[in-house]
């Protein structure tokens, strides 16, 4: 080719043609001194792999297999990473690129028409590029200026679980992976996404660095984060049965205990009440489970001590594992404490030694009238008249023995109560525990016993009215001065002299009733509540309201107020 072009060239010269002169000068310039051809040279092209790539990031608020409009989308930024990542580092960099990416998600493009989201299977930046063997290429736009220090993003991103801080939509994005410093590639991967249509974003994410001309991004590519929502048990509650309403909802496969709730009350009219289940419901139901859950067939003893009792068709059904796990489910979903069960049993549950058994420990009449009688006696052959009486259950506790002095008498008394107390309900007691494993609730009690203890067993003192006081702090008010704030003090006053008349005994209601009706719980949670309880007023100008009312769920207690006639 170079031949060629200076043959043309010499030609021109040999031959002049009219009005040529201005077209030889044009080809001189591009002739070298050495000859060969053009002095121009051809530009050297840069190291594919050693220049970043911009990737505009769109994160979905739910998981979605269609996009429908601008509002599924949380947020949206721009993320620069090096052309050369792996799959595990490209997935390590969005994690720490892009804002409130929840730790699994999978990676998507929209295709079609019908804006379809399909899982993106490369996970490696190089591949993310028009014309590979993805099929449909994603948004590609070569540039040739520097990245801009405020380029705004064409694109959303969603998030996936529900969370309590709002989503920031204007939050800057990191900065340029720097390719010196090795990323971690132990995280767990998942499946990215690119889309093939933009969708404006009203908020836009900027970034924050600006990039030298030699390492300007060649393509920018939209990606899709699509997270994989964790779905919340549904629990459809009947009033009165919600020990049976909470069985169904464990035998469900896709029950998860330690998944959030979604409590819905039915009426007898099939129909659910209509309170969204923002934790008032859901304390509600747990509190009433709770109570069912103390008369269970599988505790005996006093209602403020209850320990396991032996159910032979309760343990071969798994019952004692699944009340257990309930116990830790109202404790963790509903902030509802047991605060019922015995000194001995907690003791067994945390495997502390236990104490040892006596009378006092057998619930059977019977058997605890007989066993008495066998202690009693005051004689030889008074303890072996008691011990002839009592040969048929002895014989089933495998106690049943001659007596010849009284320290057999004892011996035998012994023996009889370690396994009527301990010994017989060692399986159902190991079943128990094997429920208690959820949320690491078990290994939690082994570990601190003594912190624990007050949640599971009976609270010494009653609740107090100065403990509500204390509790709720005044919400909104009036101005001071104002007529509508000498009110609402004189309301307050009237409440804290209405809780001392209940904690004294004057009404039918206890201060246990009062929390109840403002929270959902009759005792305040080890925990405690997940926001402030607070006092809000009813004015007789706002409507009329002759009774106090209650939301659980924000924990706002409203009182009326009365003008004094």
């Amino acid at each position: 080719m170079n031949n060629s072009f200076d043959r043309l060239l010499n030609q021109l010269q040999e031959h002049p043609q009219p009005n040529q002169g201005g077209v030889v000068e044009r080809f001189e310039m591009f002739r070298r001194d050495e000859g060969g051809g053009p002095d121009r040279r051809r530009r050297t092209g840069r190291t594919v792999a050693s220049r970043p790539v911009t990737l505009k990031v769109s994160v979905l608020k739910q998981d979605k297999d269609i996009y429908s409009s601008p509002m599924d989308i949380a947020v949206t930024c721009t993320v620069v990473v090096p052309f050369h990542l792996d799959p595990a580092q490209f997935l390590h960099a969005l994690r720490e690129k892009v804002p409130n990416v929840p730790p699994e998600f999978d990676l998507c493009r929209m295709v079609g028409q019908q804006r379809r989201f399909v899982v993106l299977t490369s996970l490696c930046p190089r591949e993310i590029r028009p014309g590979n063997a993805l099929g449909i290429a994603v948004t590609s736009q070569p540039t040739s200026q520097p990245f801009p220090t405020s380029q705004p993003t064409s694109q959303p991103i969603p998030t996936s679980q529900p969370t309590s801080q709002p989503i920031p939509t204007s939050q800057p994005t990191s900065q340029p992976i720097p390719t010196s410093q090795p990323i971690p590639t132990s995280q767990p991967t998942s499946q990215p996404i690119p889309t093939s249509q933009p969708i404006p974003t009203r908020q836009p994410l900027r970034t924050t660095q600006t990039l030298p001309t030699s390492q300007c991004v060649s393509n920018e590519h939209s990606l899709w984060v699509k997270v994989e929502l964790v779905r919340a048990n549904q629990i459809n509650a009947f009033r009165g049965e919600e020990l049976d309403c909470a069985f169904r909802a464990f035998s469900r496969t896709g029950f998860d205990p330690e998944n959030k709730i979604d409590v819905i009350f039915v009426d007898t009219e099939g129909v659910g009440e209509g309170a969204v289940d923002e934790g008032g419901p859901a304390r509600e139901f747990c509190t009433l489970l709770m109570r069912q859950l103390q008369h269970h067939s599988i505790f005996e003893g006093p209602e403020e001590s209850r320990t396991l009792a032996l159910d032979s068709v309760a343990l071969q059904k798994g019952l004692y594992r699944v009340v257990a796990k309930m116990l830790v489910f109202c404790l963790v979903q509903g902030s509802v404490s047991p605060h019922f069960l015995s000194e001995r049993l907690y003791r067994q549950i945390c495997g502390l030694q236990p104490l040892p058994a006596c009378i006092d420990d057998i619930f059977d009449p019977a058997l605890r009238a007989k066993l008495k009688k066998i202690a009693d006696a005051t004689t030889l052959e008074g303890a072996r008249e008691a011990v002839e009486e009592a040969t048929e259950e002895l014989s089933l506790l495998g106690s049943l023995q001659f007596v010849g002095n009284m320290n057999q008498r004892d011996e035998l008394l012994a023996a009889a109560l370690h396994h009527y107390v301990d010994g017989r309900k060692v399986e159902a007691l190991q079943q128990f525990c094997e429920g208690l494993k959820i949320v690491g609730a078990l290994e939690m009690l082994k570990a601190h016993p003594t912190v624990l203890k007050s949640v599971f067993l009976q609270a010494q003192k009653p609740l107090l009215a100065s403990e509500i006081v204390e509790l709720f702090k005044t919400g909104r008010v009036s101005g001071p001065g104002s007529n509508r704030r000498r009110m609402e003090a004189r309301t307050i006053g009237f409440w804290r002299d209405w809780l001392l008349q209940v904690e004294d005994g004057e009404s039918i209601l206890n201060v246990g009733d009062v929390l109840a009706f403002a929270t959902g719980l009759r005792k305040i949670p080890a925990v405690g509540f997940p926001t402030q309880p607070n006092l809000h007023f009813l004015h007789p100008e706002d409507g009329p309201a002759g009774f106090p009312t209650a939301n659980t769920c924000a924990l706002i207690l409203r009182l009326p107020v009365f003008t004094l006639a």
